[in-house]
């Protein structure tokens, strides 16, 4: 995870850093945290599945 405060005070600091790596880098962060997101989406999903599934088992 890329800390905003030094990524800003780089930005800052570099003046030959062009607004386009500048983008490339907002833009992978933005795949890396979506990507994080579905795992964490499809886990809760499947937990839930099987919880759902303990419950039928007990009913039944």
């Amino acid at each position: 995870m890329l800390d905003h405060s030094i990524f800003d005070m780089n930005f800052m600091v570099v003046p030959q850093f062009s607004l386009e790596d500048f983008h490339i880098q907002a833009f992978n962060r933005e795949q890396t945290h979506s990507a994080k997101f579905r795992r964490v989406q499809q886990r809760v999903q499947s937990e839930t599945r099987y919880v759902a599934g303990e419950a039928d088992s007990v009913a039944g």
